[in-house]
């Protein structure tokens, strides 16, 4: 029996709220440019419901990370190259130029294709009426200091199959899953939805896993090349450990989209941080080029085997007191006493009793658990997020031992559970 958390349906889109904190005039006075495309009503071809989305929230954080955005939604051939020319114009004189494009797309041959919306594909001559990803790629090349190229576009392709019999089975020239791998040229970084030749998932919130995890980090003051790490790893966490995004950095020094200036500074000392982050990516690569997600061998009960340490008393916070940890210790304690009732009241009003996120589905599901979840440990992690690690079994006899990031909000002089990503 797989169980799924009732809070991720109705929380699916988890809103990490950005910094906000103000930074010197330098860091804002070069040009950034960015082009966000997003490409979901495909005519020919099934829609895509999240795309539109997607470029919408994007564009708007971009534009509040100091970036002249160009945004296209449901872009024809013909609109596509001309807001390429646009962007193509921009990014001349560009210190920093991003690409971001969710939608439909293929590889040829190993090239990369993406698909706008009139797209009809018979045989690969129609690739000609696509745009090719290395003309991005130029474009990019462009800009003086920093290029980002960003591809949610990882999807099943839907001509897949009429290429592949127009192809035929003897010619040279092959089709693959998702997009080909393209390493970055200097002073860029390439971003995947999923690693080459995979393909990602469309979700089931406003934004796909991957630009939800995207618009969680990009705002936040943190080295550009540590920002993309913890996109890849939420993103992976979120997918239940299937979808692990493609990364390829080629940079010189440091760069900052927000809290210092962008431009690139000397090579510095990594942090144990940024190191551990790098460490946990090439495993979870590893684990996902040998099998999608091995088994450890050991009985569901040895599995268990993090120390139990003595969690935070679970008493409300303090009348008109921000108090992130005493919040998320009493919802995840109600939740352990399958009380529905306290753990909903928790939870940001707005989304109160939304959907199964509701008292009597939260009370039969844990009160079904052969142990009750237990809580581990809860510790403040910034201002306003809590890590919590916690265990139960469920009725089939699995054990999971998992963890959560909690996001917290501050409304009308009490602290609410404003979203939570947690892996089991």
């Amino acid at each position: 029996m797989r169980i799924s958390w009732p809070i991720r349906f109705a929380l699916a889109a988890v809103i990490l709220l950005p910094c906000l904190a103000l930074h010197a005039a330098p860091a804002l006075a070069e040009k950034r440019v960015a082009l966000v495309i997003g490409n979901g009503a495909y005519r020919n071809a099934t829609p895509l419901p999240n795309p539109r989305n997607d470029a919408q929230d994007v564009a708007a954080a971009l534009t509040r990370t100091g970036f002249e955005t160009i945004i296209g939604v449901d872009l024809d051939r013909a609109s596509m190259d001309k807001v390429a020319v646009a962007f193509n114009r921009a990014a001349r004189d560009a210190d920093v130029a991003v690409f971001y494009y969710s939608g439909h797309a293929l590889q040829f041959a190993g090239v990369n294709y993406l698909m706008p919306v009139d797209a009809r594909l018979t045989d690969e001559a129609d690739l000609r009426l696509m745009a090719r990803v290395d003309d991005v790629v130029a474009d990019l090349q462009q800009a003086k200091n920093l290029r980002i190229l960003v591809l949610d576009a990882c999807r099943d392709n839907p001509f897949a199959e009429a290429l592949k019999r127009s192809v035929g089975r003897t010619r040279g020239a092959t089709l693959g899953n998702g997009l080909a791998k393209m390493d970055s040229p200097k002073g860029m970084i390439v971003a995947y939805a999923t690693q080459a030749g995979r393909t990602a998932e469309d979700g089931f919130g406003r934004n796909s896993p991957y630009t939800a995890a995207f618009l969680r980090n990009i705002e936040t003051p943190e080295e550009i090349g540590t920002v993309f790490r913890r996109i890849s790893a939420d993103v992976y966490d979120a997918t239940r450990r299937t979808q692990l995004p493609e990364l390829s950095l080629s940079l010189i020094g440091e760069f900052y989209l927000k809290g210092r200036s962008s431009a690139a500074s000397p090579a510095t000392a990594k942090s144990d941080e940024v190191s551990a982050l790098e460490q946990r990516l090439k495993s979870l690569e590893e684990r996902l080029r040998t099998k999608d997600e091995p088994q450890s061998a050991l009985a569901p009960a040895a599995r268990m085997t993090p120390p139990v340490t003595a969690a935070p008393a679970a008493l409300p916070p303090a009348a008109g007191a921000y108090d992130p940890v005493g919040a998320v210790t009493a919802f995840y304690t109600a939740l352990s006493e399958a009380n529905g009732r306290s753990a909903v009241a928790w939870v940001v009003p707005e989304k109160r009793g939304a959907g199964p996120y509701v008292e009597a589905n939260i009370t039969k599901f844990y009160s079904s658990l052969r142990e009750p979840l237990r809580i581990l440990s809860v510790e403040r992690i910034d201002a306003d997020h809590v890590g919590v690690k916690y265990s139960f079994v469920r009725p089939s006899g699995s054990a999971c031992a998992g963890d959560a990031k909690v996001n917290t909000v501050f409304q009308k002089g009490r602290t609410f559970i404003k979203g939570i990503a947690a892996n089991c």
